[in-house]
């Protein structure tokens, strides 16, 4: 049975008891049309955070634990390859495939961020305020979760490039490889603080702490770092 976003969305507020009961029929209309425009807004986050050139980048939704894991994931699990043939080429470690990649995690945040705060900005009366502070938190969090895979997803382009040209001295960008993993390493660790803060800081469902889990980025960051060592000998700064 199809069932147009208005029904789906005025189905869920009243579900939760969203709306101020004493709100008026046009501000409640409001209300509706304001969180179907929010919520459209998500799947750009999604597909730019947890994708790579439309292929996926997660283990379930959560971050892969090493280097080789991700490679695998990408490269093999879920590679669109055998549908879409001109996807073989999504994760190839070229300069301008990389700095594309980049770039798209930063576009990913950028959007995840200006969501929230159009979020925090809203002050239509229909909607009960503890309900706002709800999509508060929700769309907060969410700008974490994908600054996790930003930091995640760089931090794995540059060391790829590195890796595929054995060399820290190679340019990429504006850079060298060099200064750009030192960069990666550095916005990764200041997420790990920031998860382990958040854990320490909150209270929400469990579902939240697997997702921006700081153990998970912990191990992954620890094991880039070994790569980078060893295959490269790049010292940290």
């Amino acid at each position: 049975i199809a069932a147009s976003d208005e029904s789906i969305c005025t189905s869920w507020l009243r579900d939760v008891a969203a709306l101020d009961p004493s709100a008026d029929e046009i501000s409640r209309r409001e209300a509706v049309a304001w969180l179907i425009e929010t919520l459209h807004g998500t799947w750009n986050i999604i597909k730019h955070g947890l994708f790579v050139n439309d292929c996926v980048y997660n283990d379930c939704s959560t971050f892969p634990v090493g280097y080789e894991q991700a490679l695998w994931l990408t490269i093999e699990k879920n590679s669109l390859q055998d549908w879409l043939p001109e996807k073989a080429g999504a994760y190839d470690a070229t300069e301008r495939n990389i700095v594309s990649i980049i770039a798209e995690k930063n576009e990913a945040f950028d959007l995840a961020a200006a969501l929230a705060g159009e979020v925090d900005k809203c002050e239509n009366a229909a909607f009960k305020p503890e309900f706002l502070g709800y999509l508060r938190r929700y769309f907060s969090a969410n700008v974490l979760y994908i600054k996790g895979f930003r930091v995640h997803a760089t931090l794995f382009a540059v060391l790829r490039f590195a890796l595929e040209n054995k060399s820290a001295d190679t340019p990429l960008g504006a850079v060298k490889v060099s200064e750009a993993l030192a960069k990666a390493f550095e916005e990764i660790d200041a997420v790990i603080s920031e998860y382990r803060r958040f854990y320490a800081e909150t209270d929400l469902p469990h579902s939240f702490y697997q997702l921006l889990n700081a153990d998970k980025l912990e191990c992954f960051r620890n094991d880039a770092r070994r790569l980078a060592m060893a295959r490269l000998g790049w010292m940290p700064r």
